[in-house]
């Protein structure tokens, strides 16, 4: 009966993906060997695999039930929204690039990582151990609108450096870099960098001013709890001042075609720099901050 219900679940899961693509399809007027059309089949098709891989890598070792919602908006001190923001952000971008010799890309590319993030939270709301949560779905469209609509020299990026948090609760914190790089948010820092040149073009447009948040002290993500269990370690937010480098705009002015695409992730990641760090009522200084 649990294996039938799973893969209920399974089949419900490609269908609501499979809709979607067959909406993005409907949407052009050309014939169905266009660009558009193949691209968005094999990008939709792509997404797809990876949910159904995400479903039995990750949900399917967890207790599933009737479908639920779980308030979550308070966790992590919005460390854990700011990363669907840019993990929403990134991927409408990322699909925007895959698409970029389409028609109607900047259409399409919010539906297909909707369509993907959406599958994501039903998949939370039929397990025990989360919920569909309402604040992640409206980040994750924030993200997307943010893609849609920001200037292109306004870009938002990502740090993270391993912190001794981890060692406290590895199983939920993270055993290794990587895991920790995913779960342990005290680690995080989400960036928006904005082009030096904004304010004298006569200073090189590669380079940019970087604003940047992050938490610390967070070994549960209840704050209640965590005053609970530890009610000497109080987390707190950092809010951060530094320099930053546009290496995809350094990127795209070489002859190096399609190749600039190894290099992709340095558009997303924050270039380590000197920074200012204001936290706990008190100003800090990193030589070397990422």
């Amino acid at each position: 009966m649990t294996m039938f219900y799973n893969f209920k679940k399974i089949i419900l899961l490609l269908l609501f993906l499979y809709a979607n693509n067959k909406f993005l399809l409907s949407q052009s007027n050309i014939n169905e060997y266009d660009c558009k059309n193949k691209s968005i089949t094999v990008l939709s098709s792509i997404y797809a695999g990876i949910s159904v891989y995400t479903y039995y890598s990750w949900y399917y070792q967890y207790n599933s039930g009737k479908f639920h919602f779980f308030d979550d908006s308070r966790e992590w001190l919005e460390m854990d929204k700011a990363g669907h923001f840019f993990t929403a952000y990134s991927l409408t971008n990322l699909n925007n690039d895959l698409l970029e010799n389409c028609t109607q890309s900047k259409i399409s590319s919010p539906i297909i990582t909707f369509t993907y993030l959406a599958s994501i939270e039903i998949m939370d709301g039929f397990s025990e151990g989360w919920g569909f949560s309402i604040s992640d779905l409206l980040l994750n469209v924030a993200g997307i609108m943010a893609a849609t609509f920001l200037n292109d020299d306004v870009q938002l990026k990502f740090s993270f450096h391993q912190t001794k948090w981890a060692q406290q609760r590895p199983e939920l914190l993270g055993n290794n870099f990587r895991q920790q790089m995913l779960k342990d948010y005290n680690g995080q820092t989400y960036w928006i960098s904005i082009p030096i040149s904004k304010i004298d073009n006569n200073l090189p447009d590669f380079l940019m001013f970087s604003f940047g948040y992050g938490a610390e002290a967070m070994i549960y993500g209840n704050p209640y709890e965590q005053d609970i269990v530890m009610s000497d370690l109080v987390p707190y937010k950092q809010f951060y001042l530094s320099i930053d480098i546009d290496w995809w705009k350094i990127i795209n002015q070489t002859n190096i075609g399609k190749w600039k695409y190894i290099f992709y992730p340095l558009k997303y990641i924050k270039t380590p720099m000197p920074t200012i760090e204001l936290s706990q009522k008190k100003l800090k200084f990193h030589s070397f901050y990422f």
